[in-house]
């Protein structure tokens, strides 16, 4: 699916209470969610993009595992969401509890949630320098544009504490299988091992 336009790549409507749509995703590349009232996305492994001004997400409820979100998210309640990027704020009328941890989410002053999120952890630290921080702590991808290398992808310039944000100290997001992150973290520990005196290790990821 090319994501191109900034149509909605699922829009529903309902005059009636009862009903309700539920979307599910699994390894997909996806436009924007528009679902009516009582509408819910269960995603994994996925990138939702909005390239337009639509939210990406625009749900009653949503539980998302490694998913990578494209845009800003108006979500009723998110629950039980792990490993996520979601590179737009996201709006939500979720209890306290939150219901998304080990994630990147842009940090909303006015939100109370105890997020489990960078760079909510980061602000969290002793000592800790809320403007260096929110400067510094910003996903960089190397492209947002469909159909282009590394789509999607952290660039290796993004924080470490984003690329190492996911529960397994991985790339959160859709691209978490990749394990990056971590690979690049072995080989840096096992260079001494295997290169001789005078070498030095350059590594070259791979989009």
């Amino acid at each position: 699916m090319a994501v191109t336009c900034a149509r909605p790549a699922i829009s529903t409507t309902s005059d009636r209470a009862s009903f309700a749509v539920s979307v599910q995703l699994t390894r997909s590349i996806c436009g924007p969610l528009q679902l009516a009232q009582g509408g819910s996305v269960v995603a994994c492994d996925s990138i939702v993009d909005s390239p337009g001004s639509l939210p990406a997400l625009s749900v009653a409820t949503a539980r998302l595992s490694r998913v990578t979100v494209l845009g800003r998210s108006v979500v009723g309640c998110v629950t039980d969401s792990v490993d996520c990027l979601l590179t737009g704020e996201l709006t939500t009328a979720s209890s306290p509890e939150g219901g998304i941890s080990y994630s990147y989410l842009p940090y909303d002053p006015s939100s109370q949630a105890p997020y489990r999120c960078q760079p909510h952890l980061s602000l969290a630290e002793p000592d800790a320098d809320p403007a260096r921080i929110l400067a510094e702590l910003r996903p960089q991808l190397i492209s947002r544009r469909y159909g282009t290398p590394g789509y999607a992808q952290l660039d290796v310039r993004s924080p470490s504490a984003i690329r190492t944000a996911a529960s397994d100290q991985g790339e959160p997001g859709a691209l978490h299988h990749l394990q990056q992150a971590l690979r690049e973290s072995n080989l840096i520990d096992s260079q001494d091992e295997y290169l001789r005196s005078s070498l030095t290790l350059n590594l070259f990821v791979v989009t």
